[in-house]
């Protein structure tokens, strides 16, 4: 009994040094919806200059593994619709926003209301015959449900997937939400750091697979970040014209 009572404090010491960084690299998205929106919340004020960091900012990187994708599956169309999930700040409504091809409307989601507040006060800088094309809600996307069936021609989520603890009911609702031949447009964390969301489907393989049973096509992945993959996964359909569509394949020659 002495002995093991010698033991304890190294034991939780150990224990901690291995619970600790887990907690704060999965952002400590295992305490639930309320923990993450606290979190992001607290985060939003200067939440922008990430996206200052030298990673983000190749405008080569971003044309081809975000615009040129979202490009050939919106078709320039006045008509588009993009779903932006888990919104943030606005990274993609802003990117999209700020190219002259992109004529459509947003709706963008979020947990966080500081996240949502910051966004919003963004928006308002913007001319009104771009603001106007952008709606915005609160929504938590753990059990969300889509309020529109075949809406959107591309939902776009990132750096969300892996705070979902079960990505399933999530990657239904996107599936159901798109047009027929839209494209989902989403990120996972890679690498060692995929390891860290282990009951989430975060590793390549689990992802792709979990993304074809649901009923998505033509699923692929590319670099973008040191933190994080792109993923590509289109839903079958055929393009309005009655064609049959090619958006998948023409997205993963230019990813």
């Amino acid at each position: 009994m002495l002995l093991a009572a010698s033991w304890t404090p190294w034991i939780i010491a150990a224990a901690a040094a291995i619970v600790i960084p887990w907690l704060l690299f999965t952002e400590f998205s295992y305490f639930g919806a309320g923990s993450i929106r606290r979190v992001y919340n607290g985060m939003s004020r200067n939440y922008n200059k990430k996206w200052k960091r030298k990673e983000y900012q190749s405008k080569e990187l971003t044309s081809r593994v975000f615009l040129e994708p979202l490009r050939k599956a919106l078709d320039d169309s006045t008509e588009a619709r993009v779903l932006d999930l888990a919104c943030g700040t606005g990274r993609t409504t802003f990117l999209l926003l700020s190219e002259a091809w992109f004529q459509g409307r947003i709706h963008a989601l979020d947990l966080s209301p500081g996240m949502l507040a910051k966004f919003r006060a963004s928006l308002k800088k913007l001319p009104t015959e771009k603001s106007e094309r952008v709606s915005s809600a609160e929504a938590n996307l753990i059990g969300w449900t889509a309020k529109e069936e075949a809406a959107f021609d591309a939902v776009v989520m990132l750096e969300a997937s892996e705070f979902i603890p079960r990505p399933a009911p999530l990657m239904t609702e996107v599936l159901r939400t798109l047009k027929p031949g839209g494209l989902f447009l989403m990120t996972k964390p890679r690498g060692w750091l995929a390891w860290m969301y282990f009951s989430r489907k975060q590793r390549a393989g689990q992802l792709r697979a979990l993304l074809e049973s649901t009923g998505f096509q033509n699923v692929r992945l590319t670099p973008w970040s040191p933190r994080h993959d792109v993923v590509y996964a289109w839903k079958a359909g055929v393009a309005q014209d009655g064609q049959q569509t090619n958006q998948a394949e023409a997205a993963s020659a230019s990813a």
